[in-house]
């Protein structure tokens, strides 16, 4: 059985050879290699207690040297979460995150997304507007039997418009979420906050299915299944849903939201 003495001398072996090898991608992903078993082996052993915070500084410390300053700030500043203090590679690593650039992400679309039902809608309404007030009184006048070609042309538009708009209004928690996420790391300068575990289980206790879009960039697969299903079965899969999200949503831990989205799921939770 694994001693404290051989989790700090791997950690240190660990911490020496990240010095050496400085930025050669092949020696770092060997040595992320080395980290993911440490963490499989080490990061839930509660004995170790506090000094667990050495696997997220070495996570942050490899990150960043990969260029990933996003997970590397996250992992950091776990570390400091488990540690239960500052400490000196925290400052320095931290304070060389916060002189790096960043590149603004582009907020734009998931606005054009969120305001794009209300004007599909709109048109809709003015075009039933055009063949019920306008179309239809000259239909009247020149009191012709066949169909205006016109009037089923803006109807079969109102048709395609319209679903696209319910489908738009259907996935809105997606958008607002998405941007909500961009304008937090632009807002943080290239750096997004970790999750909050109470947002999530109260989202599906009271949203189910929309669970998964709070962490739709780990579970894009189980939400558009779920979706899916539940639109098949006009809505008897949402009770399946339901109780998944709640269990899954609960049974993660404060560890996965945090990191999310780079919390490496080795337990499944």
């Amino acid at each position: 059985m694994a001693t404290y003495s051989d989790y700090y001398s791997e950690v240190q072996d660990l911490e020496k050879e990240l010095d050496t090898d400085k930025n050669n991608p092949t020696q770092l992903s060997r040595l992320q290699s080395r980290l993911d078993k440490l963490m499989y082996q080490y990061q839930d052993n509660e004995s170790l207690g506090s000094d667990r915070f050495g696997l997220y500084q070495l996570q942050a410390m490899i990150s960043f040297r990969l260029g990933e300053f996003d997970k590397s700030k996250r992992y950091l500043d776990y570390s400091v979460r488990v540690k239960g203090s500052s400490y000196k590679v925290y400052e320095e690593l931290n304070s060389r995150l916060l002189q790096e650039d960043y590149v603004q992400e582009n907020e734009k679309i998931w606005w054009w997304l969120i305001i794009a039902p209300i004007c599909s809608l709109l048109l809709v309404a003015l075009l039933q507007v055009v063949v019920h007030f306008v179309l239809s009184k000259s239909n009247t006048a020149s009191s012709t039997l066949s169909p205006n070609p016109v009037t089923e042309l803006l109807n079969i538009i109102s048709f395609i418009v319209g679903g696209i708009a319910i489908i738009l209004i259907i996935l809105l928690p997606i958008w607002i979420i998405e941007l909500v996420s961009r304008k937090r790391y632009n807002d943080g300068h290239g750096y997004r906050a970790g999750l909050k575990k109470r947002n999530g289980v109260l989202i599906a206790v009271f949203l189910a299915t929309w669970y998964w879009a709070y962490t739709y960039k780990t579970d894009k697969g189980k939400f558009w299944l779920n979706f899916l299903l539940s639109i098949g079965t006009a809505g008897y899969w949402g009770l399946v849903a339901w109780i998944w999200a709640i269990i899954q949503a609960s049974t993660r831990s404060e560890r996965f939201y945090m990191l999310y989205p780079y919390y490496k799921d080795v337990h499944s939770d």
